[in-house]
């Protein structure tokens, strides 16, 4: 008698659980929800375009002043979910900029493939923290974390390379749902590769490609600090872009 109670009783309460009104999502996690669509539908209507990346690249070595090493001039190409490189003017593209570069830092996958991996293939862990103004606009700031088994950030330096963490922010218009910046720093840096830090930070804007508004990098800021205490920058722009 007792145990038909019990079971009795426990199905009046699961019944009466389901029936309860679905509770409202917070505000954040439905304004992430929407970046998260803006995001994934600005990759996923990305048309082939071409850019033209100018990198002005610097150098401080420990213990003395910044200065600036040179100025590299590329060609990107976004297609197929891919970024390729070309001298201006040239047809003959190449995945990695290297090949057009005998020495310094340079990198790839700042063009979309670290927005992919954020906002688009689920292998961020993110946590709303808060509204900010620091441009006088008001944005909703998320901080997330890509542990390094599900990371593909790939790090190249020293003739040895090595798969990275990635912790950072990331600020969107809570209206519009635009993203406006993306940054992080690498994690767990295997020792090998002798860096001690690694950041990196996107401004993008929506671009006029053919008929279409498209979300894509304006500028970016990347950069490494090594065990020694040698730092290298980038500052990198994105112009002429078109289909």
């Amino acid at each position: 008698m007792n145990s038909f109670h019990m079971r009795r009783s426990l199905s009046l309460l699961f019944l009466a659980a389901f029936s309860l009104p679905a509770q409202p999502l917070p505000p954040e996690v439905l304004t992430l929800a929407r970046i998260h669509d803006r995001v994934r539908e600005a990759v996923e209507r990305l048309p082939d375009c071409t850019c033209v990346e100018t990198v002005a690249r610097f150098r401080k070595p420990a213990g003395k002043e910044l200065k600036p090493v040179d100025r590299a001039v590329l060609q990107i190409l976004f297609s197929g979910g891919k970024e390729l490189f070309a001298s201006p003017g040239d047809t003959h593209w190449e995945t990695n900029p290297f090949a057009f570069l005998t020495s310094g830092m340079m990198g790839n996958g700042i063009f979309a493939l670290h927005l992919k991996a954020v906002l688009v293939n689920n292998q961020a862990i993110i946590r709303y923290k808060g509204d900010e103004s620091p441009n006088g606009r008001r944005e909703a700031r998320y901080d997330f974390h890509i542990s390094r088994m599900a990371s593909g950030f790939t790090v190249q330096h020293a003739g040895v390379s090595g798969v990275v963490a990635e912790r950072g922010s990331f600020w969107a218009d809570p209206e519009t749902y635009d993203l406006h910046r993306l940054e992080y720093h690498a994690e767990e840096i295997p020792p090998e590769l002798l860096y001690a830090d690694i950041f990196t930070a996107i401004d993008y804007d929506r671009v006029r490609i053919g008929e279409s508004d498209v979300l894509l990098p304006r500028a970016a800021d990347v950069r490494t600090i090594g065990v020694d205490g040698e730092e290298n920058r980038n500052l990198i722009e994105f112009t002429h872009c078109q289909g």
